[in-house]
C-alpha cells in the first residue's frame, strides 16, 4: 500500500495528482541520477510558488499538475 506524498512547505500528507500541485524532479551524484521527487501541495503552490528545476537540470522535470479536461 502506498502512502500519500508530503508537502515539501508545509509537511501535510497531500494528492500530489491534484491539479494545482507542482512536482520537481531531485538529482544526485556526478552523473546526475533520480534521487527523488518533490511535491507541493495546491495550497502551497498558490501561496507561494511552484516547485523549480535543479540548477543545470532541464526545465521540463518541474511542473504544475493540470486539469486532464
Amino acid at each position: 500500500m502506498m502512502t500519500k506524498p508530503k508537502c515539501d512547505y508545509c509537511g501535510r500528507f497531500h494528492n500530489s495528482m491534484k491539479p494545482g500541485a507542482s512536482y520537481a524532479m531531485r538529482y544526485s551524484g556526478w552523473p546526475l541520477c533520480p534521487d527523488h521527487e518533490a511535491t507541493r501541495c495546491v495550497a502551497c503552490t498558490e501561496k507561494h510558488g511552484p516547485l523549480r528545476a535543479q540548477h543545470g537540470c532541464a526545465d521540463w522535470t518541474a511542473g504544475i499538475i493540470g486539469d486532464a479536461a
